[in-house]
């Protein structure tokens, strides 16, 4: 049985047009655009665009947006029973019908059968793959896609200076808060990620020398820069003033009660009995946000107020159930990023409750997702005490994010560099988050060798070797390596700084304390020298293999954590020692390589350098 085909192109020509409705939205002329540009470059054809589904194109129709009326034996939908970024792509008769929930939805569906059919890819904002057809034909489709994820942000560097590479591949979001920069392709998403703001609820310059009692106590001590009073009625009443202030004008779906980036929870009697009552010291927190959404709800029922599960905070509390108005963004900062979440048992550091529970993600994940129906996950891709680090976490990303849709989540932020271009493999790893934020089930794998084989040409081969290497080196657990957002290269001249990167200083001291060994798990353990001899073997034949000076380039770049790891770890008596140094920072800055370390400028990051402190 022969299967039926649509010939939409064939040497150079094509019995089809693009219909575009008469009240298409802006963005939806935007596809249209995307649709015919992109055709025309891969198939050599220019498709004219209709208003009409009559006249000399009336059988053959690329149908964008609104699908028009149904002839008889066609079978059509009605595009209301759509969700807001539910695709369809379908043929019916000799038409394509592509098709969202929304103008963004319609975008979203343009650029899915660029994708499946055309073998269209859109690595990097450099680096677009268009494969060249003589001739397209395509079978019959009936595709109708939901993405599981409903906020979907992949936040790094690459994604910030570019938001048509964000659209292209189906994120919805840009930056931190709904960003307007999206607007001309449909708009943003109205979730975004909860963020630090007790202090701005509670500025200490505006109320800790009056009212210290508003404020963490902390040892005996109120203090002002910690955290604030979740059980002060005074703390309640005007964190519910500025809020309600701030639902009347955002335009985003939540606002922000969230703990600051610290530690430092109160412990005054209020306070802790809150917390020992639901044995976390996530109970006040989520007590403190019920409280407010109950009462803010009566007059904003649709808006959420969002907080986090983070550090000291990130365990569920037992017993106490969120409001339906309270969104909880769960943090991933105390895992391992080398394993698979959901598969490691390693933590940062101790952090204990009330009940002696540690922040373990991956039982955390469960139960939070018992006690809230909006769930979202901040997650951590990069290194950001070395942001040039060799980060071996390509191949968790797409298991984290079916780990996070298996869970219930509702939507996924994925923190990466955004201060520079060209961290460590950077645009490989954007890529990946992208294609499986908007499907996970898309094989991260395939994701991986699809981009080296476009971004590093003949080089591609040894690259690949390289991430497998260290892949293989981590996912041995016999090696017994884990990896932190915040792993350093050795340097014996501060172990101690390097040990307390993973666990607390008290956690440190309390193991010397006991005649114990501080674990390590903070320290990079998986370049080893074998591993290093070989990395650079690699490196060294991708450069001899690149095909021309811009795939040179980005070999080069691809070996810059190589070379930020030896200088981090040369000792003082290497003859060469400044000599690197030197050029490894001139090559930072030909390659535009603007930060290495989180909130650290270069020239700071170069004297840490020089002085043997490391950069960290």
């Amino acid at each position: 049985m022969f299967e039926k085909k649509l010939r939409l192109a064939s040497h150079g020509k094509s019995a089809y047009a693009i219909y575009l409705p008469g009240d298409a939205a802006p963005a939806e002329h935007f596809a249209a655009e995307e649709f015919r540009n992109f055709f025309a470059e891969s198939t050599g054809v220019e498709l004219p665009t209709v208003s009409t589904p009559y006249g000399t194109h009336r059988e053959y129709l690329i149908c964008i947006g609104t699908p028009p009326a149904a002839r008889p034996s066609e079978v059509t939908f009605d595009r209301s029973e759509l969700s807001e970024e539910e695709i369809v792509i379908r043929t019916s008769g000799g038409r394509v019908l592509l098709c969202g929930g929304s103008p963004r939805g319609t975008l979203y569906a343009v650029y899915q059968f660029l994708e499946d059919y055309l073998g269209i890819r859109w690595f990097s904002p450099d680096c677009t793959r268009v494969p060249k057809k003589d001739t397209l034909e395509i079978p019959e489709i009936d595709y109708r896609y939901n993405p599981v994820f409903r906020y979907r942000n992949c936040f790094v560097f690459t994604a910030l200076n570019d938001p048509l590479w964000v659209m292209r591949n189906r994120l919805n979001a840009c930056g931190f808060a709904p960003n307007p920069v999206l607007d001309p392709y449909g708009g943003p998403s109205g979730h975004a990620p909860a963020g630090h703001s007790f202090w701005n609820l509670i500025p200490p310059e505006e109320y800790f020398d009056e009212h210290p009692e508003y404020f963490s106590l902390v040892n005996g001590e109120r203090v002002k820069n910690r955290q604030i009073c979740l059980s002060n009625p005074d703390v309640f009443r005007i964190c519910k003033d500025k809020l309600r202030e701030r639902l009347r004008t955002t335009n985003a779906i939540g606002v922000d009660v969230a703990q600051n980036d610290c530690l430092g929870a109160c412990e005054c009697e209020n306070c802790r009995k809150i917390d020992e009552k639901y044995n976390a010291f996530s109970g006040s927190i989520l007590t403190f946000l019920n409280r407010l959404a109950e009462e803010l709800s009566v007059e904003f029922p649709d808006k959420l107020l969002q907080t986090y599960a983070y550090q000291y905070g990130q365990t569920a509390p037992t017993g106490l159930e969120a409001h339906k108005n309270v969104a909880v963004w769960l943090c991933s900062i105390e895992a391992c990023f080398a394993h698979p979440h959901g598969t490691c048992d390693t933590v940062r550091r101790e952090l204990r409750n009330p009940d002696g529970r540690n922040p373990f993600f991956p039982r955390d994940i469960v139960d939070w997702g018992k006690i809230t129906d909006n769930l979202f996950v901040w997650n951590y891709d990069t290194n950001f005490r070395c942001f040039l680090m060799p980060h071996p976490n390509l191949h968790v990303l797409g298991p984290n994010l079916r780990f996070f849709r298996d869970h219930g989540v509702k939507g996924v932020f994925e923190q990466n560099c955004t201060t520079s271009a060209h961290t460590e493999m950077q645009e490989l790893r954007a890529y990946i988050l992208a294609k499986c934020l908007w499907n996970p089930d898309y094989d991260d794998r395939t994701a991986l060798e699809e981009f080296c084989d476009a971004y590093w040409g003949m080089a591609a081969s040894p690259i690949r070797q390289y991430i497998d290497m260290l892949r293989d080196t981590v996912m041995n657990r016999e090696n017994d390596m884990h990896m932190f957002l915040s792993t350093m290269p050795p340097n014996p001249n501060n172990l101690q700084d390097y040990i307390c990167a993973s666990i607390t200083r008290s956690a440190y001291e309390k193991c010397l304390a006991e005649g114990k060994e501080p674990p390590t798990h903070g320290i990079c353990k998986f370049m080893t020298e074998e591993n290093i001899r070989r990395a650079e073997e690699l490196f060294d034949r991708a450069e001899r293999l690149a095909d021309n000076a811009d795939i040179l380039e980005r070999v080069q770049i691809a070996r810059m954590p190589l070379r930020y790891y030896e200088i981090s770890t040369l000792p003082d008596s290497d003859p060469e020692r400044m000599a690197k140094i030197n050029a490894f920072f001139a090559d930072c800055s030909r390659f535009g390589i603007a930060e290495l370390k989180e909130g650290q400028n270069m020239t700071r990051c170069y004297d840490a350098a020089v002085t043997s402190f490391g950069m960290y």
